[in-house]
């Protein structure tokens, strides 16, 4: 069955099809307006003409904005994955040293923080009801966030271009640091780094972070 031909289109529609908000002004009549059918407390919709607006797309004026414009978003493009790659070889230039710790120790250490987390929550849990491969999930946050700078790293991505792969590859990379430091805590390393619960987690920590100006000076900076 053919499709039946639309009479009339809105602004957004114009946009995707290569017009601009000044062409549109310039260069189209003035709309109709109609009630929005989503939400009719919105203000009105307003349609042009698909006949008004297939036959100024041939025009001269409409082709050299509508190449302008699709030169303009190629440079925006170029100019994000540059920054994008920049950020991320400075990341992967970055050194990551893990203080060492002995194994009992750092267990005592990471069952403290957590069972401060707890109390802070108000979870009435104890730690030490934890089985093996909970407690050292455990550790291996407590190095990472404790003996690496990896928190630090952290906050100077906040607003950067290509912030969410620049988490995941430091992520990695500093996974990658603790299963060397720690050999017996490979296996938590090699899955943490393959997990993506953690992003929510990550992201809402930076941003609290930078919100109560903990921000330093930094490689990345």
């Amino acid at each position: 069955m053919e499709e039946t031909k639309r009479s009339t289109l809105c602004q957004s529609e114009l946009l995707a099809r290569g017009w601009t908000k000044k062409t549109i002004e310039v260069l189209l009549p003035r709309p109709k307006e109609a009630v929005n059918p989503w939400y009719k407390s919105a203000p009105p919709m307003l349609l042009w003409d698909v006949d008004v607006v297939e036959q100024m797309e041939k025009c001269e004026e409409f082709l050299v904005a509508k190449k302008k414009k699709e030169e303009r978003s190629a440079a925006q493009q170029k100019a994000v994955l540059t920054k994008q790659g920049q950020l991320l070889a400075t990341i992967e230039g970055l050194p990551i040293s893990v203080r060492r710790l002995e194994e009992s120790v750092l267990k005592k250490k990471a069952l403290a923080s957590r069972g401060n987390w707890y109390s802070q929550n108000e979870i009435y849990e104890s730690v030490h009801d934890a089985d093996a491969e909970t407690i050292q999930r455990w550790m291996v946050n407590y190095i990472r966030h404790n003996l690496t700078k990896y928190d630090s790293h952290c906050i100077l991505l906040f607003g950067k271009v290509g912030r969410a792969e620049g988490y995941r590859l430091l992520r990695s990379k500093v996974l990658r640091a603790i299963a060397d430091a720690y050999p017996y805590l490979s296996e938590e390393c090699e899955r943490q780094a393959n997990g993506r619960q953690w992003e929510r987690f990550e992201r809402f920590e930076i941003t609290e972070k930078v919100e109560l100006g903990e921000q330093k000076e930094g490689p990345l900076q």
